[in-house]
């Protein structure tokens, strides 16, 4: 017969403030409260990514904005007052 190997997942762990838990050993309250920071995090990056796609759209129309108001009043300045 076969010998059986027993196998065993490696542990999941955690490093908080430089000092490794394994998950097992946390309690349930502390686990709620790492998803809710690994979700947080997510949720963060996706607004900063958000917010840095924003500040390039904001940088391409104030350079049309500008582009636009000179083109304008060069428009203008060919018109001669009456």
């Amino acid at each position: 017969m076969a010998e059986e190997q027993k196998t065993e997942a490696p542990q999941q762990k955690v490093v908080i403030d430089n000092v490794e838990y394994n998950v097992s050993d946390l309690s349930q309250a502390a686990i709620t409260y790492l998803n809710q920071l690994k979700f947080i995090e997510k949720r963060l990056l996706e607004i900063n990514a958000e917010i840095a796609k924003l500040n390039s759209e904001a940088a391409v129309n104030q350079t049309a904005q500008a582009s636009y108001g000179s083109a304008l009043k060069e428009e203008l300045s060919k018109i001669n007052p009456q």
